[in-house]
């Protein structure tokens, strides 16, 4: 069986594959999202944790307006719907690094939604070009510790616990990992550049 170079151009663009991302974003706030431990960072381990990070019996969350008011801007930027109301849920999962054996997060009534992201894509030996891609939702969620494993023994830090986060939720809209890769690189100096963020991408593995 033969084919056309038509033909094959047209198989070609009908399986032409499509891929989304999600990406956290560490806030910059003081505190964390719903306890009012420091959210600093370069500390030594376990010493800024309060008794909610830790799902002490008995403490109860006080919701950090601050990341919510960060969260809104984000949204803005990436020309979202901002909805009347949000709400949050529990994600269950156990893990040591997750003492509540559930993360607070948010799924079906997020804080922004339906956005649109354009910007540029350029790389070595092809020409510029802008692209606009879809953004699902953004949702307010809080980080989970660190586990530190060394041989048989594993130690849990819990500074990281409560740290408020925003995913960015995008389409499949990504044809190329180029376009993937700019994405990352112009979405990270906008919220750098509005005082959302530090960018630092390599200091939460």
């Amino acid at each position: 069986m033969t084919f056309g170079r038509a033909v094959l151009a047209e198989i070609r663009q009908a399986s032409k594959q499509s891929s989304f991302i999600q990406v956290h974003v560490q806030l910059n706030t003081r505190s964390k999202l719903f306890s009012s431990a420091p959210s600093a960072e370069d500390v030594p381990p376990n010493t800024h944790v309060a008794a909610l990070d830790m799902a002490t019996p008995g403490t109860l969350p006080t919701l950090n307006k601050a990341c919510v008011m960060h969260a809104l801007r984000m949204g803005m930027l990436l020309n979202c719907e901002i909805p009347s109301s949000c709400r949050f849920d529990r994600k269950h999962y156990f893990y040591a690094d997750m003492p509540a054996g559930y993360q607070i997060t948010q799924s079906e009534f997020p804080i922004a939604k339906n956005g649109r992201f354009r910007f540029a894509v350029y790389g070595e030996g092809i020409p510029a070009y802008f692209r606009e891609v879809g953004i699902i939702q953004l949702q307010l969620e809080q980080d989970s510790g660190k586990s530190i494993h060394s041989g048989l023994t594993s130690l849990v830090d819990l500074n990281r616990a409560g740290v408020p986060l925003v995913e960015v939720v995008s389409r499949p809209d990504f044809c190329t990992a180029l376009e993937a890769m700019c994405f990352v690189q112009q979405l990270r100096l906008l919220l750098m550049h509005n005082g959302i963020c530090s960018g630092e991408m390599h200091s939460t593995p």
